[in-house]
């Protein structure tokens, strides 16, 4: 079936196409997309910042109705609306196996759950490492943007350092909003890092308790060069949360409940939607004219 699709011909360069869609195969499903999340990958695609993966990998936050399903699908039938992860959903329609989706009550934006559970994801994966306790743990969440933010509404009454959104924080949340270092307190038994530069690595150094707990959200641009030895002498302990791993699916259903039952506050997090044909404004947009209070961007495929 041919269908169209965006394909990123350069950075800050997109062009709709045609693209040849399979029949899915037996433990697949087809999905008529009808929302896609602009994850952060995304943009970094779009400006050149990292290596883009191809247009398969582009746009992999969908959402939408199984049209088809494959020979051994068990999960689910043909109307079912489904939100995937891993998935090219930049594209009328696409495949995914049935293990990748969770159905969902409505098409509604609040119900794409896969950056959003990414978060989750790692606070999982943290607890396997130090039991937290969000009524002791004194928490320090780096970053103000959608991460951030989620991190905060999971997690209520964190610190957050950053630089942007303070006033949409600070109306949500009783918490401390920090925008310069001097001003973070003297300790902290966790600290997330929600952002690209290498300042974290300086805030752990000097704010994380003996024992304490970094989870290393996301990924700097730059390199990073260090002897260890603060970190050894207070024996941090250090989180790579990856979304490929197994608790992911857990993250997935977890996200969801809480969604549910009022935890998640998803409209203000999906701040500004666009047609699949005005997708190069809404990367433009996001880029160069995003505001206070606009977190993340979405397509209505």
């Amino acid at each position: 079936m041919i269908i169209k699709g965006l394909s990123l011909v350069k950075p800050y360069q997109i062009e709709i196409k045609e693209f040849d869609l399979e029949e899915p195969k037996e433990e697949e499903v087809q999905i008529k997309t009808a929302f896609s999340g602009i994850c952060g990958s995304d943009i970094a695609y779009y400006k050149g910042q990292e290596k883009y993966l191809g247009d398969d990998m582009w746009g992999h936050e969908g959402i939408g109705e199984i049209v088809k399903v494959g020979d051994k699908v068990k999960k689910f039938k043909i109307g079912d609306k489904v939100s995937s992860n891993w998935h090219p959903a930049f594209r009328e329609y696409y495949n995914a196996p049935q293990e990748n989706c969770i159905e969902i009550p409505k098409l509604s934006k609040r119900y794409i759950l896969q950056c959003v559970s990414c978060p989750m994801n790692a606070l999982l994966q943290a607890n396997k490492i130090k039991k937290i306790d969000i009524n002791k743990d004194f928490i320090l969440v780096i970053g103000s943007g959608f991460t951030a933010y989620t991190f905060a509404q999971i997690l209520k009454g964190v610190d957050v350092y950053g630089k942007y959104n303070e006033n949409t924080f600070r109306k949500i949340f009783t918490l401390n909003f920090y925008k310069n270092r001097e001003e973070l307190q003297p300790e902290y038994d966790i600290i997330i890092s929600c952002e690209v530069t290498l300042e974290p690595y300086e805030i752990i150094e000097k704010h994380l308790k003996v024992g304490g707990l970094f989870i290393h959200f996301a990924t700097p641009r730059e390199p990073f060069t260090t002897q260890f030895e603060e970190w050894n002498w207070k024996n941090f302990k250090v989180l790579f949360p990856s979304p490929r791993g197994k608790e992911f699916p857990k993250a997935i259903k977890k996200t969801l409940e809480l969604i549910e039952n009022q935890g998640l506050d998803m409209d203000i997090l999906y701040s500004k939607g666009y047609s699949f044909e005005n997708a190069l404004m809404a990367f433009d947009d996001f880029v160069n004219k995003r505001v206070e209070g606009e977190f993340k961007y979405y397509l209505k495929v």
